[in-house]
């Protein structure tokens, strides 16, 4: 199937207004540029999804459609039980996997046609088979499947806010996915918007020509690991001076204890506790030890 066939085939799910639109902006968690996406411009049409809306503060009202693409059983439990009740009160289109009766705006997200749309542009195997024809679409992410969704829809314009995938759990299986999915809306002639302070389709030097660390104003890997040397060498001289000190302390309130008990004694326990008091006065416990803070704070 190709993707006009499929686009013939598909009805998308207008606004409220019923007017539709040329521009998506697919806004996500993460912090660096959730809250710098586009506002007040009519031709643009605004999808959330997950649990954005329990993000303290964050204004739900300009957003068209949310997105929900886990199994029920994975969002329908006590612990996201506000999130449901959000559902269930949601006043635009909820794509999730089928429709529900108690949850009155949720649409059926239309994977197999999605993924048959799409199929052809996936990489084929070796015998000239595509890859989907083994049950193998290349989805990763809840973005993915919100900017194929975009592309069956014929958008000319896909914004993607709140999107970094930069945590070893994101970075390590999403990312690739999500980069490739806005590639692919740019190899179709999409428009891809980006902000600036978003981690999607950079890279910290530039391969070939330059080497990690050699950027201007750029933190590498190198400065970052000789910083790591340094910051762990100050912590274990540190955590040493501790020790160093918590076992004088020891022995102190250890003597304390014995010039104490040597009191009740008589005089003869006390010149004994004397002596063993003036023995240890010359172990490393009883004299003054420099403080690694001021030893490195001026060493600078």
């Amino acid at each position: 199937m190709t993707l006009d066939e499929a686009r013939a085939q598909y009805q998308p799910i207008l606004p409220a207004d019923g007017r539709e639109r040329s521009k998506v902006c697919i806004v996500g968690f993460a912090g660096s540029t959730r809250d710098q996406f586009p506002r007040g411009d009519p031709d643009l049409e605004i999808w959330g999804m997950n649990r954005l809306m329990e993000v303290p503060g964050f204004d739900t009202s300009p957003f068209t459609r949310w997105f929900q693409i886990h199994p029920r059983r994975w969002w329908d439990t006590e612990k996201r039980k506000k999130e449901v009740q959000w559902m269930r009160a949601c006043g635009i289109p909820l794509y999730l996997h089928e429709h529900y009766d108690d949850i009155p705006a949720s649409v059926p997200y239309p994977r197999k046609l999605v993924e048959q749309a799409f199929n052809q542009y996936l990489p084929a195997l070796p015998d000239g088979q595509y890859r989907l024809d083994d049950g193998e679409p290349y989805h990763t992410t809840s973005v993915t499947w919100m900017i194929a969704l975009a592309l069956l829809e014929g958008f000319k314009e896909i914004h993607v806010y709140g999107v970094d995938m930069v945590t070893d759990e994101e970075y390590g299986y999403q990312r690739p996915a999500c980069e490739f999915w806005l590639g692919l809306a740019a190899g179709l002639g999409i428009r891809t918007v980006i902000p600036k302070d978003s981690a999607l389709c950079t890279q910290e030097w530039l391969y070939g020509w330059e080497l990690p660390g050699e950027q201007q104003g750029v933190i590498g890997d190198k400065l970052l690991n000789d910083r790591r040397k340094i910051v762990t060498s100050k912590r274990d001289e540190a955590m040493a001076h501790a020790n160093f000190c918590a076992g004088s302390l020891a022995e102190l309130d250890h003597l304390t204890a014995i010039l104490k008990h040597a009191g009740r004694g008589g005089k003869t326990g006390q010149k004994a506790a004397a002596e063993m008091a003036a023995v240890a006065m010359k172990s490393p416990a009883a004299r003054p030890q420099p403080m690694v803070a001021q030893q490195t704070a001026a060493q600078g």
